[in-house]
């Protein structure tokens, strides 16, 4: 199964107002887009990124992704069994849908949404859910420092230094906060797809542990029938043993 954890990075809509504060936009005249994606492949440690320049005839002027979004849904998103990010439902997937979407680009092949903010709401009481704050909390590390609006700024110019620091605080993003932050949520969430499904011998179903890691604790109670509980030594991730003709598989809870 192919994991994916990503980042988008978006220019914001230019627009135009009367004032300065609490302001009605009279016209939008350009509209936000994704400029930069990270991501990578669990399981492999390189980081990898495309953005606007990559790409045959850019040119800072020219307010268009459609080679980037073309290339990132072939090469990249249509691969992932499973994509991974931290705010995923509510900002990634759906402004690189709606970027494919306004640039007549079809829709990417289906995958499964595991999104880090949802898991910390649901299951969690932490004093910020922001992707800084909780890995800063759990000595993960903290998002890269950068100029602030003046990086999107310059990228919106065409400036090569601002492209350079925006990847890499894309890259950061991605790991090791995000997939830092994943290890710690995934033993946390619920009906985690199970990533073993197509091993020979199944094991761990959460993060694919061999069955030397699974430990059996009890049994739980249903209204349908009991299972026996499991437990991975390796994600502390806890599972159901379900035993299918004489061989027992693990499913999530």
């Amino acid at each position: 199964m192919n994991l994916l954890a990503l980042d988008s990075e978006s220019f914001p809509n230019v627009g135009l107002t009367w004032g300065t504060w609490d302001q009605r936009v009279i016209k939008v005249i350009h509209r936000r887009m994704v400029c930069s994606i990270s991501w990578q492949w669990l399981g492999n440690k390189k980081v990898e990124n495309m953005a606007l320049p990559d790409f045959r005839g850019y040119h800072p002027d020219e307010k268009n992704n459609r080679k980037m979004m073309l290339a990132f849904k072939r090469e990249v998103l249509s691969k992932a069994d499973v994509v991974i990010g931290h705010n995923l439902v509510e900002f990634d997937d759906k402004m690189v849908n709606t970027d494919m979407f306004l640039e007549h680009i079809g829709p990417a092949a289906p995958h499964r949404a595991i999104d880090t903010l949802k898991i910390c709401r649901e299951r969690l009481r932490l004093n910020s859910n922001k992707l800084d704050d909780v890995c800063e909390e759990l000595g993960i590390g903290k998002k890269l420092k950068h100029p602030g609006i003046e990086m999107w700024e310059g990228c919106m110019r065409g400036d090569p230094r601002m492209w350079s620091w925006m990847r890499r605080y894309n890259n950061h993003d991605v790991a090791p906060l995000l997939t830092g932050l994943y290890e710690h949520v995934r033993p946390w969430m619920r009906r985690h797809p199970n990533v073993s499904i197509d091993q020979a011998v199944p094991g761990c179903p959460t993060c694919g542990a061999a069955p030397a890691h699974m430990k059996h604790d009890g049994m739980r109670h249903t209204q349908a029938m009991s299972y026996r509980k499991a437990f991975c030594t390796k994600c502390r991730s806890w599972c159901m043993g379900v035993t299918v003709r004489g061989k027992t598989a693990y499913r999530s809870f």
